[in-house]
């Protein structure tokens, strides 16, 4: 049976990972929502620029439909398509046409590069969201767990709440980057219980071993002594 300093510790370590942990999801979402939005933009800048070919494309076959009815109401009157002032009109009808065309173009281009520009915006934004989240979650962590760390560091040593930090008792380890220079990790003990977030013995004992001693054959880390609570 858990005393009442056994309790408190439980539920700031409970706060402090549902806090973290929720933080972590939180800039996990943020920079999927931003990847979304930004193939969204990706896909409309491609929609543009094809409108743009197929306008460019009709408005060519519309010049040269014109063309030859022109040359066709010449003929008609007897004049000569290919010289003086038929050839002049159709020449200037021909050079219009490519000069709209060439603007329908020029137009798909600019919107598509308005998309390009969005979508760079959007994963910007997400990776912003995700760097203020995953700061908040290491503040989160070091703030509150850095207080479990404190209470805990009262408790006798025979209280069950000195946790393993041994690899070999935890399953469904996930990385989250480092925090104050130690890698950190989500994970579940091998006999269940929710997600807990914290280091790996085995690596912190390559460069801290005073902040690791062993229970039995298992590693345990002292989180004070890893700069996540300040002393005095």
């Amino acid at each position: 049976m858990c005393t009442g300093a056994e309790i408190a510790v439980l539920a700031q370590i409970g706060g402090t990972v549902a806090g973290t942990v929720g933080a972590i999801q939180q800039g996990k979402a943020a920079k999927k929502a931003g990847e979304y939005n930004a193939a969204v933009s990706v896909n409309q800048a491609r929609r543009a620029q094809h409108k743009a070919d197929f306008d460019a494309k009709r408005e060519r076959e519309k010049t040269i439909a014109l063309l030859s009815q022109q040359q066709a109401q010449f003929g008609g009157s007897g004049a000569r398509a290919g010289e003086g002032t038929p050839l002049m009109v159709m020449s200037a009808q021909a050079a219009q046409g490519e000069l709209d065309a060439q603007a329908i173009i020029h137009g798909g281009r600019v919107n598509a590069a308005g998309f390009m520009d969005q979508a760079s915006i959007s994963r910007l934004e997400g990776e912003n969201a995700k760097d203020a989240a995953y700061s908040q979650a290491g503040t989160t962590l070091l703030t509150g767990g850095g207080g479990a760390a404190s209470s805990a560091s009262k408790l006798p040593p025979s209280s069950p709440l000195h946790f393993s930090s041994d690899v070999r008792l935890k399953k469904n380890v996930h990385s989250h980057g480092t925090l104050n220079g130690h890698k950190i990790y989500s994970f579940q003990y091998i006999w269940g219980g929710p997600i807990q977030l914290g280091v790996m013995a085995h690596e912190v004992i390559k460069y801290l071993p005073d902040a690791v001693s062993s229970v039995g054959s298992f590693l345990q880390v002292d989180y004070g002594k890893l700069g996540f609570i300040k002393n005095g």
